[in-house]
């Protein structure tokens, strides 16, 4: 028997899910139920998507077997109340709420109906709109193991899926949830630059394309980062160079300290 899914919260995340769910025809428009607080919103993804959507929990959380909370950090406290006794236990339950734990999750949809909620926490970064994010996912205690691939199908969609320890993931939290802020950050800068070096009129595709080209050669040439810099940077070139300015003024440890502040963050909004 096919599945049915409901994301609960309508948002970017559950939007770009919907999308690469229906392109990669993991579901059909007729499996995929949503619910958003916002009528507004409810009635877009109905006409972009051809879901189903509705304003009532009950409505979409009633005919699936995978729940998805893609709901915001502020609002997840709520939106469990108001879904634990919908939940039935043979339903798995999926989260892309960033900074919520397993525990968190298992406390609150936790009920006399449902003793064992069957959970799967992920992290996914915002690239999955594009289907080329990464995603990382921990599961729950007591699931079986057609659980984890389900989790797995609907997310392989989305990007990269890398299964790892809850405890990890404050950090990957600071690696790959934030990173692509850090790239997009320095492409601003590297804009700006290419201004001021008189070439306003080129500087945003010029960095866009260079950061576009990088990317694909990174993830499609099977070398380290070490060795594809090398076929970048020439002995006494203009690579070097710069390359150089920044080891002599130590950005390695900006970047670490930025990191690590990243990590420390996230770790501070988690509810455990």
């Amino acid at each position: 028997m096919r599945k049915k899914i409901a994301l609960v919260g309508g948002g970017n995340i559950a939007q770009a899910l919907i999308g690469n769910l229906l392109t990669n025809k993991v579901f059909s428009a007729k499996e995929i139920f949503v619910n958003d607080i916002r009528p507004e919103r409810c009635d877009f993804l109905k006409k972009h998507f051809k879901v189903k959507s509705s304003i009532n929990k009950s409505e979409v959380i009633s005919p699936v077997q995978v729940v998805i909370i893609a709901v915001k950090p502020q609002q997840i406290e709520q939106t469990l109340s108001e879904i634990r006794p919908l939940l039935k236990p043979r339903q798995l339950i999926i989260s892309v709420a960033a900074g919520i734990t397993i525990n968190y999750l298992q406390k609150m949809l936790r009920s006399p109906e449902n003793r064992h909620p069957k959970i799967v926490r992920t992290m996914p970064n915002t690239p999955v709109a594009v289907g080329a994010g990464v995603i990382a996912m921990s599961f729950g205690r007591g699931l079986k193991p057609a659980d984890r691939i389900v989790a797995k199908k609907i997310f392989s969609s989305c990007g990269k899926i890398l299964v790892v320890k809850e405890s990890q993931i404050d950090a990957i939290t600071a690696i790959s949830g934030s990173g692509p802020g850090y790239f997009l950050y320095l492409a601003r800068c590297f804009q700006e630059i290419a201004g001021r070096l008189g070439l306003a009129e080129f500087a945003e595709e010029l960095v866009r394309q260079t950061l576009y080209g990088t990317g694909i050669m990174a993830r499609e040439i099977p070398e380290s980062f070490g060795s594809l810099l090398g076929r970048v940077m020439s002995p006494g070139g203009t690579t070097e160079a710069a390359i150089k300015y920044w080891e002599k003024r130590h950005l390695v440890n900006i970047l670490k300290s930025a990191v690590l502040a990243a990590a420390r963050r996230s770790k501070e909004l988690s509810r455990r």
